[in-house]
């Protein structure tokens, strides 16, 4: 299907015909801040989106630094519409509109204008569906692949915040099976509703098209060279090329290893960046992330550990909760990491690391006692990536469930992040090994999560009992995250139903709702035990350790070696003093929160807490006194 060499083409505005007058388009607005960054995720996920998926090479972009001639996008006729665009400006007094058309207008009429060409390679190309979505349609989405990341169809506007002529040309190559190899090239200008330079009455719409006279695409070898693609793929052109920054390159480096650390490192993109002339060229790919990330003049922060929890560790699956399904959780540990969650696509693009729910709806709270973490959650399923991608703002970095269309979607959306929220809290703190104090304590673990405590084996308990007993009705119930053990519930499916009916009941992690309301509900004990009983029964446990973590918190540690489901009351004692004594001299125990083996409510009252083994084995608090615990040896009683 070849062009003609006697291609004439020209840009053509089509007449506004009493429709809507556009001074400013606005869908561009949405990647206005960080113009770098939003264009790399909008190029690179668009391409990945297109990969074709009989070549098992990864998806290469290359971004290229060069320069188009004038002659090449009609240069004389766009100059006549942007000069009209600057008149209408002038006459209307928008200043900043003026300075635009100014600035367009110089470009325009160079003989070499700056572009920046992105390029890919190992993607299908652009049959005609989708070259009218991307070219020709706003708001449209035609795209291949199992969970491709466009929701809004305006991601491409993405260049015009780079684009000081407002002008962009696409360029394709694909194989068709009627036609065979099919190359097609076409210019698409975004300004303002201006008067026609022909007759200065006619009123034309605001986008342009840069087109064969008879309203046909350039084809073939009628493409200018410059256009023209050597191989399958798409070709984006960003004419009047103003990346608002003199180290572009470095900028753009960073938003590919800090957005596509997944992409990258999994071997399903390439990106090379190309200043002009070859001044300047970097390649991110498997080999050179990792030298990329500890680069400082990248200063990639976040993404380093994110990347790390990727290449280093094994992932942990959540339960599936029917529409999301499952989340495979990467969690990695270490001084410095930013103690985020960060929600990865299926394409291998970052969408947020925002601690706040509004934005990232899957990060739970980070606790006090939890190490240092980097965690990074991915849908296991397409099924799943596609109801993430149907809540994603248009620039595609932040969820709401704003986007759907019923309260009773919102709602059960609401309950499902909460529920996940809870599982990944109980991955992050499972692997931080946080309750596994005592002998069989990871001691490079501790040295990262506690203070220097100097001389602690004094402060180390050396031996104790615990009283059953029953505790007051007057007590309440702390508002204090919950830690539980799940076996069959790890395992099965989970529905929207479930997560009715469990709205209201401890969880792995119990936390504050979206409005800022705890969960947590006063309540009195469930012991089942008369008040002020006491049983007869006493038993030794072992392994017991009181480690400060600072001057009024601890974390009290102990083992539970045979099933013992009765309350227990505990309190904190200096060492030599008379437990029996009348007048007992204690550190009160002010607030309590369980780590690990606390079945139910803990119940502070008179200085001491009061809980429930859950079942046999270890158990673990973390506790605040209302003294300086790390000067004092104790023991519980």
């Amino acid at each position: 299907m070849a062009g003609s060499d006697l291609s004439c083409p020209t840009w053509r505005f089509p007449p506004r015909n009493g429709g809507i007058d556009f001074v400013t388009d606005p869908s561009s607005a949405h990647f206005s801040d960080a113009p770098i960054t939003k264009l790399v995720r909008e190029i690179l996920q668009n391409s990945l989106d297109a990969k074709d998926t009989g070549f098992r090479t990864p998806v290469a972009v290359e971004f290229t630094e060069t320069n188009i001639g004038r002659g090449d996008i009609g240069g004389d006729k766009l100059e006549q519409h942007i000069a009209a665009c600057l008149d209408r400006s002038a006459k209307e007094g928008r200043a900043r509109a003026m300075a635009t058309y100014k600035r367009a207008l110089d470009i325009c009429r160079q003989r070499a204008i700056r572009c920046l060409k992105a390029q890919d390679l190992g993607t299908v190309g652009l049959d005609d569906t989708r070259w009218n979505a991307l070219v020709v349609q706003e708001g449209a989405v035609s795209k291949v692949g199992p969970a491709p990341s466009g929701s809004y169809g305006i991601g491409k506007n993405a260049a015009l915040n780079v684009s000081d002529l407002q002008t962009v040309f696409y360029s394709t190559r694909f194989i068709s099976g009627r036609w065979g190899r099919v190359e097609k090239m076409q210019g698409k200008a975004t300004l303002m509703g201006h008067i026609s330079p022909g007759d200065g009455e006619e009123q034309l719409q605001h986008i342009g098209f840069y087109l064969e006279p008879d309203g046909t695409p350039i084809m073939g070898r009628a493409i200018p060279p410059s256009f023209r693609l050597a191989e399958t793929g798409t070709g984006v052109f960003i004419l009047g090329f103003n990346p608002r920054s003199s180290n572009w390159v470095g900028e753009m480096t960073r938003a590919v290893i800090e957005n596509f650390f997944h992409a990258v490192s999994g071997r399903q993109l390439v990106v090379k960046i190309t200043a002009s002339k070859g001044k300047q060229s970097v390649v991110v790919d498997h080999e050179t992330i990792d030298s990329l990330f500890h680069n400082e003049a990248m200063g990639s922060g976040s993404a380093a550990h994110y990347y790390r929890a990727i290449r280093d560790a094994d992932f942990e699956r959540t339960p599936r909760i029917t529409p999301l399904g499952s989340l495979m959780v990467h969690t990695v540990f270490g001084e410095g990491a930013p103690r985020r969650t960060a929600l990865v696509n299926r394409n291998g693009m970052l969408i947020s690391d925002s601690k706040d729910l509004r934005i990232n709806p899957l990060s739970p709270r980070a606790k006090g006692l939890w190490p240092d973490f980097a965690a990074v959650v991915i849908p296991e399923t397409d099924k799943g990536d596609l109801w993430v991608r149907s809540l994603e703002n248009p620039s595609h970095d932040s969820l709401s469930t704003e986007h759907l269309p019923t309260e009773k979607e919102r709602r059960d959306a609401e309950k499902l992040f909460k529920r996940i929220r809870s599982e990944i809290a109980g991955i992050i703190e499972n692997l931080a090994g946080i309750e596994d104090y005592g002998e069989e304590s990871n001691i490079d673990e501790l040295t990262s999560l506690l203070p220097d405590m100097g001389h602690g084996a004094e402060r180390a308990l050396l031996a104790t009992e615990l009283t059953p007993t029953t505790a007051g009705t007057s007590a309440e119930w702390l508002d204090a995250d919950v830690t539980g053990d799940e076996t069959e519930e790890s395992v099965r499916d989970w529905t929207l139903a479930d997560l009715e009916d469990q709205n209201n009941e401890s969880g792995p992690e119990k936390e504050e709702d979206i409005d800022g309301e705890s969960d947590a509900k006063p309540g009195p004990s469930e012991s089942g035990g008369s008040e002020g009983q006491r049983s007869a029964k006493r038993r030794m446990l072992a392994n017991m350790r009181v480690i400060p973590i600072s001057e009024t918190e601890a974390v009290l540690a102990f083992d539970s070696h045979e099933e013992f489901r009765e309350e227990l009351s505990i309190s904190l004692t200096p060492v030599g003093v008379d437990k029996d004594a009348r007048h007992t001299v204690r550190l009160r125990i002010l607030e309590a929160h369980p780590l690990k083996g606390i079945e139910g409510p803990m119940i502070i009252e008179d200085g001491h807490i009061t809980f429930t083994p859950a079942a046999n084995g270890r158990i673990g608090m973390r506790v605040t006194v209302d003294g300086n615990i790390q000067q004092t040896a104790l023991r519980m009683t």
